[in-house]
């Protein structure tokens, strides 16, 4: 399924979801104004525990991969954020083998 979310002028979408090698981010600027410049965000994908996985700050993009092959199966947390703060989802990606 595709986890979508709305916030501040862009869609969020997150899918396969259930994943198993990898997951895409995808990022729609939907604002009224000009998208803004030099967009950046903040991806951090945790277990349900708190253990950081990765850690990526992606600029000027609107996909992004994230690799899901060599983690086990079970729930992992993906947080988005703008480098500003402006920008905060968090998504619960099912790993599946």
């Amino acid at each position: 399924s595709v986890e979508e979310h709305k916030e501040l002028g862009f869609d969020i979408l997150v899918y396969p979801n259930p994943a198993t090698d990898a997951v895409k981010v995808e990022m729609n600027y939907t604002g009224d104004l000009p998208a803004p410049q030099d967009t950046e965000f903040n991806l951090v994908l945790t277990d349900l525990a708190g253990k950081l996985l990765i850690t990526e700050n992606i600029k000027n993009t609107n996909e992004h991969i994230i690799p899901m092959r060599d983690y086990a199966t079970g729930q992992y947390l993906l947080q988005i954020t703008g480098t500003e703060g402006a920008l905060h989802k968090s998504v619960q990606i099912i790993k599946l083998k």
